[in-house]
């Protein structure tokens, strides 16, 4: 599930408007339209909040090398290890 948009300043002092009246998290969330989860994260850290907006998968390959590796995959019954080798890849055959 990809990343939900930012907050915007509006929002954003909606929910320190609501805040400071008292109102939970859960009933914020539900005035503003967003997760209980977003109005968490941003209470938490109002001043850090989405300068760190790195996401998707770090590689420990490049495209490159993975395009290879899928194609001496693909064309023959190897083990994993024995690709591995094959394609001169240093990293772990594991998925993580």
């Amino acid at each position: 599930m990809g990343r939900g948009e930012q907050l915007s300043e509006y929002e954003r002092g909606q929910i320190e408007v609501y805040r400071e009246s008292g109102l939970s998290h859960h009933k914020i969330a539900q005035k503003i339209g967003r997760s209980q989860n977003v109005v968490s994260n941003f209470l938490g850290n109002k001043a850090e909040y989405g300068k760190n907006m790195k996401g998707g998968v770090k590689h420990a390959t490049s495209a490159a090398v993975r395009r290879h590796i899928v194609l001496v995959a693909s064309n023959s019954h190897l083990s994993a290890p024995k690709i591995k080798e094959i394609c001169g890849v240093t990293a772990s055959v594991s998925k993580n």
